[in-house]
């Protein structure tokens, strides 16, 4: 299954397989935009002694840090999303904790948690995305 979404000025293109996600790519218009909003990999560069904590490289030659790097190798390539914006000369935040957000719900692969817009009130349409999103957990 390849899904494609919208992304800034560009796309994003996700590639799933027996409900497995194999690759994501990101279409930039633009070679200057930001990454902030973005999933994208990155690779481990350095740790941060005594604070379980590492910079990653990440594409267009920026900087990353990601907290909670606890069991990370150097060189190790992670799926990464920035949520925050972050001064210039500052490293853009980055988690792997990947969630992707939509009109009527947001979804948290590795939680594997189902979230509903706060905006639908009406019980039976809530419960209805709830038990569509128990049908395919597994993707």
């Amino acid at each position: 299954m390849l899904l494609v979404e919208p992304f800034l000025r560009g796309n994003a293109v996700a590639l799933v397989k027996k409900g497995k996600l194999q690759d994501f790519f990101v279409d930039f218009e633009s070679a200057h935009n930001s990454l902030v909003g973005a999933t994208f990999t990155g690779e481990v560069d350095r740790f941060v002694e005594n604070s379980n904590s590492c910079f990653v490289r990440l594409p267009e030659n920026q900087v990353g840090f990601l907290k909670r790097a606890r069991g990370l190798k150097s060189g190790e390539r992670l799926l990464l999303q920035s949520r925050f914006f972050s001064p210039k000369d500052k490293a853009l935040v980055v988690t792997t904790d990947i969630s992707f957000k939509g009109r009527y719900v947001v979804i948290t692969p590795q939680k594997r948690i189902i979230t509903c817009s706060r905006k639908i009130t009406e019980k039976k349409r809530r419960q209805s995305l709830y038990e569509l999103g128990e049908k395919f957990r597994d993707i």
